[in-house]
């Protein structure tokens, strides 16, 4: 639709504009009501992106992707219990996305459910092995619950496939100095500090589950 081209020229306040147009004409146009709360998000409007969101929700309940940016909307105000609800419906609805289980798998590990972290964040490995994000997310988790070895390992693995992604690099330098192993964990930590300075936003940042 127009909005979503509008969208990828980078006009995002005219697409806004005209989704709200759309929804004030047609208030039934399930389509208008998820872009304008994908939009919403996009700025930061979270009470306005969870109000299109829910009156999205309301003309069709099983739309997965809308539940799924529900629960990222929820998740940035910090309501990670709803956010959950709203990730698990996502995923009980499409199971075969690996992102809905890679987001579901974050909120988790906001709430310290490291365990279902883990769980959630493999099913994202096993549908989609090359995963960056979800391989950080398996470092963290199994980090928290005390298996370092393995975390490394999942580390090594995210790095592999994106040496500069630095929220593997800060869990990786986290490691090497829980181990004992400081001097090659400052060196990874002034690493990971140089790439964070050229201000570049990383795909999966927003939803990777850090300490």
């Amino acid at each position: 639709g127009e909005a979503a081209q509008l969208y990828q020229r980078g006009a995002l306040a005219e697409a806004e504009q005209h989704c709200r147009q759309v929804v004030a004409a047609h208030p039934g146009e399930f389509q208008a009501w998820h872009m304008l709360a994908f939009l919403c998000h996009a700025r930061g409007a979270a009470p306005q992106a969870l109000a299109a969101a829910e009156a999205a929700l309301k003309l069709s309940p099983s739309s997965a992707d809308t539940h799924n940016l529900k629960g990222a909307v929820l998740r940035g105000l910090g309501h990670y219990e709803e956010a959950l609800a709203a990730f698990s419906v996502a995923v009980k609805l499409q199971p075969g996305n690996a992102q809905f289980w890679m987001n579901r798998s974050s909120v988790l590990g906001d709430l310290g459910r490291s365990q279902e972290a883990l769980a959630s964040v493999e099913e994202t490995i096993r549908l989609k092995p090359d995963h960056v994000e979800a391989w950080n997310n398996r470092a963290a988790a199994l980090r928290d619950l005390g298996r370092p070895e393995e975390a490394m390992e999942s580390c090594n693995r995210a790095l592999a496939l994106r040496p500069d992604y630095v929220p593997a690099l800060r869990n990786q330098a986290a490691l090497l100095c829980e181990g004992f192993q400081v001097e090659e964990g400052m060196a990874v930590y002034v690493r990971q500090a140089l790439l964070g300075q050229k201000d570049r936003p990383q795909p999966g940042d927003e939803l990777a589950h850090k300490r």
